[in-house]
Parts: C-alpha cells; sequence; structure tokens
C-alpha cells in the first residue's frame, strides 16, 4: 500500500486524502493463517506538519476466521481506525529509548502495508465468535451443538469435586431419602 508523498514532502501544512484498495496477503495469528476475503479498504488523510507526516484514517477488511467454539469458518468484517506518525526528519519526535516515527528519508513513497497489516491484527477478537449464541462443540462426542442435538450428559463430575459435589447435593436435601 503505497503513498506518492512526493509534492506533499514540500509543502508543509497541507494535507491530501487518499483511498486504497489492495489485496494483503493472509494473517498468521498464532500459528493460524487467516485469509483477507477481499481487498482492504482504506481511507486516509496525510498531513505535513513541517517534521512529520501524520496519516490518519480508516480501515474496513474481510476476513475468513474459525469460531473458537465450534471450529466452522465464518467471515469477520474488520473495522479499525488507523494512526501513524513518519518522520521527514531523523530523530524528530523520539522519545527516551530512542523509538518514534518511522524514518522517510529521501524516499518519495509511504509503504503502509506492514502497519495496516498489524493494525487490522490488533483490532481482531482473541476469542472470534461466529455468533454470540453459538453453542459449540459437545465435548464428550465432539458434535456441533449448533447443527445437531446429542445424548450426551452435561453432568459428569470431576472425580477430585465428588465429594462436594455430595456435601451440595446433601444441603439441598437432593441425598436425603
Amino acid at each position: 500500500m503505497r503513498i506518492n508523498i512526493s509534492q506533499l514532502k514540500k509543502s508543509p501544512g497541507s494535507t491530501v486524502h487518499v483511498q486504497l484498495e489492495e489485496q494483503l496477503p493472509a494473517l498468521d495469528l498464532a500459528g493460524e493463517v487467516e485469509a483477507f476475503l477481499s481487498p482492504v479498504k482504506v481511507q486516509l488523510s496525510v498531513s505535513n506538519t513541517g517534521d512529520l507526516l501524520l496519516v490518519k484514517g480508516f480501515l474496513e477488511a474481510d476476513l475468513e476466521l474459525k469460531c473458537s467454539l465450534c471450529l466452522v469458518p465464518f467471515t469477520y468484517l474488520v473495522r479499525t481506525m488507523f494512526e501513524e506518525e513518519f518522520s521527514l526528519v531523523r530523530g524528530v519526535g523520539a522519545n527516551s529509548e530512542g523509538e518514534g516515527p518511522h524514518f522517510v528519508g529521501d524516499k518519495d513513497y509511504l509503504d503502509l502495508g506492514e502497519q495496516v497489516s498489524e493494525s487490522l491484527l490488533l483490532s481482531m477478537p482473541m476469542k472470534p465468535v461466529c455468533q454470540p449464541e453459538c453453542q459449540g462443540l459437545c465435548p464428550h462426542c465432539g458434535r456441533n451443538r449448533n447443527e445437531t442435538l446429542c445424548d450426551c450428559r452435561d453432568d459428569a463430575t470431576d472425580p477430585r469435586m465428588a465429594v462436594l459435589k455430595r456435601l451440595l447435593d446433601k444441603d439441598s436435601g437432593e441425598g436425603e431419602v
């Protein structure tokens, strides 16, 4: 995702508005590759503040994710704000650790691909769910509870907690005859 900044670098105080659409490579999320189903749409404004180029805007993309409960693939629309600074002068805006805006140098373009991918990655849910009412998989037989019901019992008690369960049953009157 490249933006031509050759004229903007020469015009402190000016702003350009850019709309881009580009197919980005798939994202790697903890070993799972998540593919973009459509090009990433980007609406940005790039402002020259004198020493910095301030890039602000909005990102939107359709990703194919796998539900963390039922493991079924689904389409997830990612929408997020985007803001990055690029330095026109080396060292401007750096903090005490020496970190700061990306240095543009003598380039006549900004390549935003890495920053856009990172921003989309950070705005995705940690545990994607296909729908709020997702029932997930049965822990006993592995069936997708959204598609079929199973006869498995959910009252399986951890053997380490069986004594506590008997005490609770006794207190509620269920353990008495």
